[in-house]
C-alpha cells in the first residue's frame, strides 16, 4: 500500500505506529512525520512524533511536536505532561515546572508531575521544596521507582547514605533488572560503605546492559512516561 499510494494518511500513520510498538524507532519516524505533512492539524501524530524520539533517545527534539500538539489541543493532558518529562530531560526547567503544575491544577493525583517539580527543585539547589514535592508523590505512591531513586539522591546530598541505601534496598527484588534502579542502589551501597555490594551491582548492571544491547543494539530501551 506504501507503494501503491505513498501519500495515503492511514497508511503512513498505521505504518508509523506499528514500527513504533515494533520499537523500530528508526523505521517509525520518517512515516510519523510523513502523516503530519499530509494531515497538520491532528494532534495525536505529533504525540506519536515526539513519543518516537524518545526511543531514539533524542529528548530536545522532542519539544517541537509536543508544542505542536498543544497548539492543536490545548486541553491535552498527555501533551502537557509529556513536556514536563521532555522539558526537565532537556534542561529546561521552567518549562517543565509550568508543564508539571498545569497538570496538577487539572489532577491533583498526578505523582509524575510532583516529581518533575521536585526534580526541578533539586536541579536548582532548592532541596526543601524538593523535600516537600517529593514527599507528595510519595504519600500518593510511596513504591514508585523513580519516586525512590529520587528520594536516595536527596538523602545522599544530605549525608544520609545509610538511609539512602535502605530505602532503595526495599525495591530490589521487584527492580532487580531495571537500570536506572541498579545504578541508583549501586552509588547508595557505595556511600554507606557497602563496597562489594556495590561492585556486584555494578555487575549486574554490565549483565543487563549487555543484555539489552544484545536485544536493541541501536538504541537503549526508554519510554516518555514512567512504567
Amino acid at each position: 500500500l506504501e507503494v501503491a499510494a505513498p501519500d495515503d494518511f492511514a497508511v503512513q500513520l498505521s505504518l508509523a505506529e506499528h514500527y513504533f510498538h515494533q520499537e523500530n524507532y528508526k523505521d517509525a519516524l520518517p512515516r510519523a512525520m510523513h502523516a503530519a505533512t499530509l494531515q497538520p492539524d491532528r494532534a495525536n501524530t505529533f504525540l506519536l512524533i515526539a513519543e518516537i524520539r524518545d526511543g531514539l533517545r533524542q529528548k530536545p527534539e522532542m519539544i517541537a511536536p509536543l508544542m505542536k500538539a498543544i497548539e492543536l489541543a490545548p486541553d491535552s493532558y498527555e501533551a502537557h505532561l509529556n513536556l514536563a518529562y521532555a522539558s526537565h530531560a532537556s534542561g529546561q526547567l521552567t518549562q517543565a515546572a509550568n508543564a508539571a503544575r498545569w497538570c496538577l491544577e487539572r489532577n491533583t493525583n498526578e505523582v509524575f508531575a510532583y516529581r518533575i517539580l521536585a526534580s526541578v527543585a533539586r536541579d536548582e539547589g532548592r532541596f526543601d521544596e524538593a523535600d516537600t514535592e517529593l514527599n507528595k508523590a510519595l504519600t500518593l505512591a510511596p513504591r514508585d521507582v523513580d519516586c525512590r531513586i529520587l528520594e536516595a539522591d536527596l538523602l545522599l546530598y544530605d549525608r544520609k547514605p545509610d538511609e539512602a541505601y535502605q530505602r532503595l534496598k526495599e525495591l530490589h527484588e521487584e527492580h532487580r533488572e531495571t537500570y536506572r534502579f541498579l545504578g541508583a542502589l549501586a552509588r547508595a551501597a557505595a556511600a554507606s560503605g557497602r563496597i562489594e555490594e556495590a561492585r556486584q551491582l555494578h555487575r549486574d548492571l554490565d549483565e543487563l546492559r549487555s543484555t539489552e544491547n544484545k536485544m536493541n543494539p541501536e538504541v537503549t530501551p526508554g519510554r516518555l512516561l514512567p512504567e
